[in-house]
């Protein structure tokens, strides 16, 4: 268990792991138009379709943007772990 622990101090005392660690994987967005909530899924699917095409970035990352699951359904307490 040491050994374990140690790694993972030894993993955080880097920089760029801690920016890896903590940057957000997840975001709900609300749409004030129902129109742009359409084109936001239509562009994910292009983006996934033809794979030559520009993709769009945040923070260094593709965004991909999917149709998020009814609130009730969340289990919030655990968001941050799927």
């Amino acid at each position: 268990m040491r050994n374990y622990n140690n790694e993972i101090i030894e993993y955080f005392n880097d920089e760029e792991n801690v920016k890896l660690c903590s940057n957000p994987t997840t975001a709900f967005i609300t749409f004030e138009y129902e129109e742009a909530r359409r084109m936001a899924l239509h562009m994910s699917e292009k983006q996934a379709e033809f794979p030559d095409i520009q993709k769009y970035k945040l923070l260094g990352q593709v965004i991909d943007f999917k149709q998020a699951p009814e609130p009730s359904d969340i289990i919030w307490e655990n968001r941050c772990l799927s």
